[in-house]
């Protein structure tokens, strides 16, 4: 997947504590740890019938449309 050029990410912008990258296909599995989370569905406004692995592919999917999309 191309880099999209939206002013609106931070991609490459660093701070003690955070680096801002953003995913690809190939973070999926590093990522599916966080949607284990008991209360995760609710923060982020997602559907809490959804598997763990589906919240994950949700969210996913949601994040690389708005890069295709340039809506950050």
């Amino acid at each position: 997947m191309a880099h999209p050029s939206n002013s609106l990410l931070l991609t490459g912008e660093k701070t003690d504590r955070l680096s801002f990258e953003l995913i690809s296909r190939k973070d999926f599995e590093v990522w599916l740890p966080f949607f284990k989370g008991e209360h995760v569905a609710k923060f982020l406004l997602l559907n809490s019938t959804l598997s763990d692995k589906e919240l994950c592919q949700f969210w996913f999917d949601k994040a690389l449309k708005r890069y295709t999309n340039s809506e950050g």
